[in-house]
C-alpha cells in the first residue's frame, strides 16, 4: 500500500502521513499561482519526446482556484504541463469570464507552435475537471470531462504527419518537463493556481472525437504509458534524492528557465537540483521520477479518482 516515509513528514507541510488502505482519501499536488520556484520537474529524455512520434495523449485532473476575471496573472494562462518546444496544456482566459478554457499546444519537429483556440471546454473554479488532449500527427484535439471541445490542424501540415518536436529550439529543446509551470514566459512563468492530480502522458491516441467516459480510478500503466504520476506519495530517501539531483545536474538544469542546456553557459544561474525537496515516483515502466521543488506540496484532496485496491 502507499504511504509516506517519516522523512517526508518533516519536509512536506500539509501532507497526510497516515498509511492508506483500499479507497481512502486521495492526495493531489497543490500550487499557489504565485511562487514560480515551487513546481514539479522531471529530467529531459527521448522517451518524453522523440519516442512518442505522431501519437500523443496528455491528460490530468485539475481543480482551478483562480478567478480569471479578477486575477492579474501574466498571460492569463495557468500551465498544467509543459515540455518546451514539444507540447503543453493549460487553462487560459481569453475574455473577462470568471472561468477559464482548456487549451493545448503542440510543436511538431521543424514547425511552429500550434495552440488550440478553445471556444468551449470551460474549466470551472473549485471543481475537479478531467482534461485531455490528443495529437495524431495532423490534428490536435482537446477534451473536457469526456467531451471533445476543439479540433485544430497544426500549421504547415500539408497532409503530412508531424512528429513531436525534440532537441529543437536551442537549449529549450532539451528542457525539463514541468508540471504547474513553463520554461518561457513571464516573470512568474504562468504558475498553476490550484490542485493537479493523476497526470498521464501516453504515446497512443486514447480518446476519440465521440468522447469518452470520464475515468474514476487511478490509471494503470501499460506499454503505451510514457509517464504517470499519482501524486499520492513522495520520497525523501537520500539515494532517491541524489539520483534525481545528479540527472538534473547532468543537464545543467536551472531554476531560471527549467531548461537542460547540456552545457554550462557560465551564467551562474541557480541549479534546479538544489530545489528538489522530495521525489515523485513515476508509475510507468520508464521511471521518469520527478522533483517536488521548494514549497510545492502534496495535500489530502477529495478527488474523483480512487486508488485501485491492491490484490492480496
Amino acid at each position: 500500500m502507499k504511504k509516506f516515509t517519516l522523512a517526508a513528514l518533516a519536509l512536506m507541510v500539509g501532507v497526510c502521513a497516515v498509511p492508506r488502505t483500499g479507497h481512502a482519501a486521495q492526495m493531489a499536488l497543490k500550487l499557489d499561482g504565485e511562487d514560480f520556484t515551487s513546481f514539479v520537474a522531471a529530467p529531459n529524455g527521448d522517451v518524453l519526446t522523440k519516442s512518442i512520434g505522431s501519437n500523443l495523449t496528455i491528460e490530468a485532473w485539475i481543480n482551478l482556484a483562480a478567478n480569471l476575471a479578477t486575477d492579474t496573472h501574466p498571460g492569463n494562462e495557468y500551465i498544467i504541463l509543459n515540455k518546451e518546444d514539444s507540447y503543453e496544456i493549460a487553462v487560459r482566459n481569453s475574455d473577462t469570464t470568471v472561468e477559464g478554457t482548456f487549451q493545448a499546444a503542440i510543436q511538431p519537429l521543424g514547425a511552429s507552435w500550434a495552440w488550440t483556440e478553445a471556444t468551449e471546454g470551460t474549466v470551472p473554479l473549485n471543481k475537479w475537471t478531467h482534461v485531455a488532449t490528443t495529437y495524431d500527427g495532423l490534428v490536435i484535439r482537446t477534451f473536457v470531462n469526456g467531451k471533445m471541445t476543439t479540433a485544430v490542424d497544426y500549421p504547415d501540415a500539408d497532409g503530412n504527419k508531424g512528429v513531436i518536436g525534440y532537441d529543437q529550439g536551442g537549449s529549450m529543446g532539451t528542457a525539463t518537463l514541468k508540471i504547474g509551470r513553463r520554461g518561457r514566459g513571464s516573470e512568474d512563468h504562468s504558475i498553476f493556481n490550484g490542485l493537479i492530480d493523476e497526470v498521464r502522458i501516453s504515446k497512443v491516441i486514447r480518446y476519440k472525437e465521440t468522447g469518452y467516459t470520464v475515468p474514476t480510478e487511478e490509471f494503470k500503466p501499460d506499454a503505451d504509458t510514457v509517464l504517470l504520476y499519482h501524486f499520492n506519495e513522495a520520497s525523501t530517501d537520500a539515494t532517491d534524492l541524489k539520483t534525481l539531483q545528479a540527472k538534473f545536474d547532468a543537464e545543467y538544469a536551472t531554476m531560471d528557465d527549467g531548461s537542460g542546456a547540456k552545457s554550462n553557459d557560465g551564467s551562474g544561474a541557480e541549479p534546479l537540483s538544489k530545489s528538489v525537496k522530495a521525489v515523485l515516483k513515476d508509475a510507468s515502466s520508464f521511471g521518469n521520477n520527478a522533483g517536488l521543488l521548494n514549497k510545492a506540496t502534496l495535500v489530502t484532496a477529495d478527488t474523483p479518482v480512487k486508488e485501485v485496491a491492491s490484490v492480496p
